[in-house]
């Protein structure tokens, strides 16, 4: 909705200051006068500016309909700070996490396979955040497969409902219950509260467009 609102009030206030400027143009070719000039200048100089932003505006909404993204983001609060250790999904394009960084805490990781898929170990202390972003312009001719690896089967055939809506992931922890997780994998997410050992967490819809 707000996408479509700027531009919509960009082209009043053009339209609205092309008949202010031609009028007072009129105006001072019948009868020349100072002040009148004066308005024909403030009206040229307001109609470059939203001439401006029109463009301006024209030309974000092209990046947005043509820029790829993507995000993974990994947010753990371990329980202690004795060190602990967790396996999460990664994207199944592994090469989009290449410049996957530490930005806050303390943590290592690697990636292993494991009996539920390939994924990332990762070794923290307290509470630690790694991340990635990445973006193109134009958007790639063939999208790289972001999503997610270690979800769990499901039979479409029994049950179709399965086969809709975000999927079910496995997360393992090493430490006791009640480490907290966020993490995003593109535009699959988890946000929750970690049992011991491995299990399956169904992760969270991607959010509405403009939130």
């Amino acid at each position: 909705m707000q996408s479509f609102a700027v531009p919509l009030l960009l082209d009043v206030a053009a339209a609205l200051l092309l008949v202010g400027l031609a009028f007072a143009i009129v105006r001072f070719r019948r009868m020349p006068q100072a002040k009148t000039a004066v308005v024909i200048v403030a009206l040229a100089v307001g109609l470059s500016a939203v001439v401006g932003g029109w463009g301006y505006s024209a030309y974000q909404t092209y990046l947005d309909e043509n820029t790829w993204r993507f995000g993974y983001l990994l947010d753990v609060r371990g329980n202690g700070t004795a060190p602990e250790s967790l396996v999460v999904p990664i994207a199944r394009d592994e090469s989009l996490l290449t410049s996957l960084h530490l930005t806050s805490g303390t943590a290592n990781w690697s990636f292993v396979d494991t009996p539920k898929g390939r994924g990332l170990f990762v070794s923290f202390t307290g509470a630690a955040q790694i991340q990635v972003g990445l973006s193109r312009v134009p958007r790639p001719a063939v999208l790289p497969d972001t999503s997610p690896t270690m979800t769990v089967p499901t039979n479409c055939t029994a049950q179709p409902s399965n086969c809709t809506g975000p999927p079910t992931v496995w997360l393992y922890y090493s430490g006791p219950a009640g480490a907290y997780l966020g993490l995003g994998v593109g535009s699959v997410y988890f946000s929750g509260y970690l049992t011991a050992g491995w299990a399956a967490y169904e992760t969270l819809p991607p959010p509405m467009p403009g939130v």
